[in-house]
């Protein structure tokens, strides 16, 4: 059981990294905007949520209901596309569940609906390797391009990569 929960912090933290980057982009954070490495790097990223939190909690309690509302939109997407990236993952890799090919490949689809460009990038993946889909190398090169435009480092690898050969 400790196994399965070291295994998922670790899908959780390395997975987070593509869709945190795109949402910092949109919210007008840093462009290079990573997942913390280094103890200093933690503590600016946990002071940087604590600012957000209080803005969002001081616009509520002002009544500024619009700016309150927009940074909960924005946590929940992040959220919802994250989660669902994540549970496509331990279907996909087989990680404490059997390997279920055609569920990852649905939640990676809902995942994306909520711009997760790391489940654009796992389709394309699924697709390049015919792994629950019929194999199909110019599928998955939109995919991973679609991943690149959702700002997944190794989405944006694997399209010029496959776009040449495709």
């Amino acid at each position: 059981m400790i196994k399965y929960k070291y295994l998922l912090g670790l899908l959780i933290l390395s997975l987070g990294a593509c869709q945190s980057h795109h949402m910092d982009q949109k919210m007008g954070h840093k462009e290079n905007s990573k997942h913390p490495t280094t103890l200093e790097e933690f503590e600016e990223w946990k002071r940087e949520e604590a600012k957000r939190i209080l803005i969002k909690k001081k616009a509520f309690e002002k009544g500024d209901y619009a700016t309150a509302f927009n940074f909960v939109i924005e946590d929940s997407q992040k959220t919802k596309g994250f989660t669902l990236n994540a549970i496509g993952t331990m279907y996909h890799f087989g990680y404490g569940v059997e390997v279920d090919y055609k569920r990852a490949k649905d939640l990676y689809e809902r995942a994306l609906e909520y711009g997760n460009g790391e489940a654009a990038n796992h389709l394309g993946r699924l697709y390049l390797n015919g792994e629950g889909v019929e194999k199909n190398e110019n599928r998955a090169t939109e995919y991973y391009k679609i991943s690149c435009d959702n700002g997944c480092d190794l989405g944006c690898k694997n399209y010029k990569t496959w776009e040449k050969l495709a």
